[in-house]
């Protein structure tokens, strides 16, 4: 008994004490440091510093003082911060560093503060599949960060646990003006073509982003260093002669089966086309999936310049996919995976005819080209 009230006056007369000592927090556990920084108070941080108040606590998220002082913008705050001795590298419970917030917050001004005292530029975050602080200002579009950092020898071609870099998660929204400002190289076939998928969508389904990813299409084609499939399907010639010269395999397929040579089919690049002709593509090659040749993709795709350039280079005007479907079939029923003008269609059956295609095969569904394109019936019947 006597012990237990010994115990009791000792909590009574030391919890008081205890309480005075541990520093002040609001309820996302913000001290009286952490909330004068955030707030740009810099009389209260001089003043708190002066009183040997903490100023490594943490929030309830592992945020610092300095961390929301470089997020909210106050360089000046930040400034004191480092000077008393504030570790800038400390890392949030998401990794985040204090110039990771800087970025976040497209202060470049916090950003130059921090840069002296920051020894690992690169420093990947724990969550956002890993985020460097040039990632996170590429994926916001701050310009001006990003053309920092570059200068400052950030990586640009450093990769996330998503695969991504830099370019790729600028490239995702779009900002143009970001993307013109990181280096595109050390940039892989498989990521210029995952944005001309996403332009290929947004270019089909919503018209209200169409522009902004036709003007990434547009600096791709500035682009000299580019792999050859791609060169291919942006439409840059030049590049595609670079490409040719560095002795690429002609026939190489990308991810989904395509040669160079059935891409320039695809996006109807005849400049390219005829480049790939005279360096020893097969106008005759056929895609193993379906039988597809190379002339039917330009068909069905309404690609028709190039669709004359095969034609004159010896591709076979009159075989059959897996389906018993020609070119003139594919072309007459206007059903290609690219937004193309119907009047494309019509000019890719007019040079097809002219060439010798056959109006009266069937397709193993018993369907003649007519059948397909009443609208042409007056050309298409046999």
């Amino acid at each position: 008994m006597k012990n237990s009230f010994l115990l009791f006056l000792l909590t009574f007369i030391s919890l008081p004490l205890l309480q005075a000592a541990l520093p002040v927090r609001d309820v996302a556990g913000y001290t009286e440091v952490i909330q004068a920084a955030r707030a740009g108070n810099r009389e209260e941080i001089i003043r708190l510093i002066k009183d040997g108040a903490n100023l490594h606590a943490r929030s309830r998220f592992g945020e610092t003082a300095l961390m929301l002082a470089a997020s909210e913008g106050h360089s000046d705050i930040v400034n004191i911060l480092i000077k008393a001795g504030v570790d800038p590298s400390a890392l949030d419970y998401e990794g985040k560093t204090a110039l990771h917030h800087a970025v976040m917050s497209g202060n470049v001004s916090v950003v130059k503060e921090l840069r002296p005292h920051v020894k690992e530029l690169d420093a990947m975050t724990h969550t956002y599949h890993g985020r460097t602080p040039l990632m996170l200002a590429a994926e916001r579009g701050y310009t001006s960060v990003v053309e920092y950092l570059v200068a400052e020898g950030a990586s640009a071609s450093l990769r996330n646990r998503n695969g991504d870099n830099a370019w790729m998660l600028a490239a995702e929204i779009p900002h143009l003006s970001t993307l013109k400002a990181l280096p595109a190289k050390g940039l892989k076939q498989n990521d210029f073509r995952r944005i001309i998928n996403e332009i290929e969508y947004q270019h089909k389904y919503y018209g209200s982003n169409r522009a902004k990813y036709q003007d990434v299409l547009s600096l791709m084609t500035t682009y000299e260093e580019l792999p050859l499939h791609i060169a291919v399907m942006v439409g840059r010639p030049s590049a595609v002669t670079k490409a040719l010269k560095k002795g690429i395999d002609i026939e190489s397929c990308d991810d989904k089966g395509m040669t160079p040579l059935m891409l320039a089919a695809l996006f109807n690049r005849s400049t390219s086309a005829n480049l790939l002709l005279q360096a020893g593509a097969n106008p005759k090659a056929t895609l193993s999936a379906d039988g597809l040749t190379v002339l039917m993709l330009a068909a069905r795709e309404g690609s028709y310049e190039v669709a004359e350039v095969l034609l004159r280079a010896g591709a076979e005007v009159n075989s059959v996919d897996n389906t018993g479907k020609t070119a003139l079939i594919h072309a007459a029923q206007r059903n290609g995976i690219q937004y193309t003008p119907l009047e494309y269609y019509d000019k890719t059956v007019i040079i097809l005819l002219r060439h010798g295609a056959n109006k009266s095969i069937r397709d193993k569904y018993g369907k003649m080209a007519v059948d397909y394109n009443s609208l042409m019936k007056s050309i298409l019947n046999p």
